[in-house]
């Protein structure tokens, strides 16, 4: 059975960039059914640019105010027409490749709810960030029946990553209008309704790191994930399926790499301070993550190597 994709982009002020993450869609080797585009009240050029992309093909939905992203996504999803769907952020960009393979794997495989890739990390001018060498600590990327590995963290980088099966999204619901980690907590309910797929290889998406990025303002707190973390452990679903052992085991993990990752971000925008707090409370609750230690080392002299931060993830 041939499926198709609709791509759906949530954007607020993003003149800047939206046009090359609409651009990317429209280069794909497989074509998307439709793009969708949701501008969630933009007040500056945005509407403009969006004006001259608006077709048969690239539909803009405008909106006074959704609020966040995860509104702005379930606005699209209500229209969208395609067998699948890819929650591109409006300052990332798909790889020419990344629809066809996709799709190719859900055409393959009925059970899998979600298929994703990997990300090569740019800059805000475009231009790849990083050594060209692995991570120092990979991060593995499970397949099959993920549900007990999310609990701890999501392996998928940005939604725009990751290619999910309507029927899916319709069995599990849509975003969570979170702080953030929505998407985390959105695929934690999909892994329950099928399996997922990493696909080796290429990247399948360029994804921008720029000071003006939700992720960048907010990510350095732990409390901007909490919330995440209370609504999939407070999942009655999840906590029918697991017994309260694992799961206490489980949460006590999500809370420690939340707290690794608000330390990485905080590292990485060279805020010593938070970075030492969260990566020191990172390792008081789980002290076996070797990458957490050799950050916090970098933390406490308040200098991280060139070839450290283009090689943390």
């Amino acid at each position: 059975m041939t499926l198709r994709c609709s791509v759906v982009i949530p954007v607020r002020n993003m003149a800047r960039y939206v046009a090359e993450a609409i651009g990317s869609v429209l280069a794909q080797d497989e074509p998307a059914l439709e793009v969708l585009v949701v501008d969630d009240g933009s007040t500056d050029e945005t509407p403009g640019i969006l004006r001259r992309y608006a077709s048969e093909n690239v539909r803009v939905i405008r909106e006074e105010r959704l609020g966040s992203a995860a509104a702005a996504r379930n606005r699209g999803l209500r229209d969208v027409r395609g067998d699948a769907v890819v929650f591109l952020d409006a300052d990332d960009r798909l790889l020419p490749s990344a629809l066809r393979r996709f799709l190719r794997a859900l055409e393959h495989d009925p059970r899998l709810a979600v298929a994703y890739g990997e990300v090569l990390v740019i800059d805000p001018e475009g231009r790849p960030i990083g050594t060209g060498k692995a991570p120092i600590f990979r991060k593995r990327r499970p397949s099959g029946d993920v549900l007990e590995r999310l609990l701890v963290a999501t392996p998928i980088v940005t939604p725009g990553a990751a290619c999910i099966r309507r029927g899916n999204l319709c069995t599990a619901g849509g975003f969570s209008d979170l702080p953030m980690g929505e998407d985390w907590e959105l695929y934690c309910r999909l892994a329950a309704t099928g399996s997922f797929l990493y696909l080796r290889g290429s990247p399948v998406l360029e994804y921008r790191r720029h000071a003006a990025s939700i992720t960048s303002m907010r990510a350095e707190s732990f409390e901007s994930l909490s919330p995440a973390i209370d609504a999939i452990f407070g999942n009655p679903a999840l906590q029918a399926r697991f017994p309260a052992w694992l799961l206490a085991s489980r949460r006590r993990l999500a809370v420690a790499g939340a707290y690794g990752f608000a330390g990485r971000t905080a590292l990485r925008n060279a805020h010593w301070d938070p970075a030492r707090r969260n990566l020191l409370e990172c390792l008081r609750r789980d002290p076996f993550r070797p990458r957490e230690l050799v950050l916090l080392l970098a933390a406490l002299v308040q200098r991280l190597p060139g070839p450290l931060r283009r090689r943390i993830k």
